[in-house]
């Protein structure tokens, strides 16, 4: 079975912290985990010692580790299942959001 995670960045809104954390932590994460090969998140903020950073990096971090050996077929679960979850914060800043998947090597 191939291994991936699925990296997401993202950021809230102004002043919108807490409500971020709390659909993410309460909601998203647990509906996301129901999808087949998914097998754990982990959740990270940006290190405040790195606030010089110049490229400015998104305040939260976390990443879903997956087992599938069809990529393509999980990645259609988690789209297909959109529709049951609850719906996207409006704490998210989506306009800062990226995703990018990655395998094991």
């Amino acid at each position: 079975m191939a291994k991936y995670v699925f990296l997401i960045m993202v950021d809230p809104k102004p002043g919108e912290d807490a409500a971020l954390n709390a659909w993410l932590n309460d909601h998203h994460i647990p509906e996301v985990l129901q999808t087949q090969g998914f097998k754990r998140c982990s959740r990270f903020q940006h290190a405040a010692e790195d606030a010089a950073n110049p490229r400015n990096p998104n305040r939260y971090m976390h990443y879903y580790e997956i087992e599938t050996d069809d990529l393509a077929a999980t990645q259609a679960a988690l789209g297909a299942g959109n529709d049951k979850r609850t719906p996207l914060s409006p704490a998210l800043d989506l306009s800062t959001m990226w995703t990018a998947w990655y395998r094991a090597i």
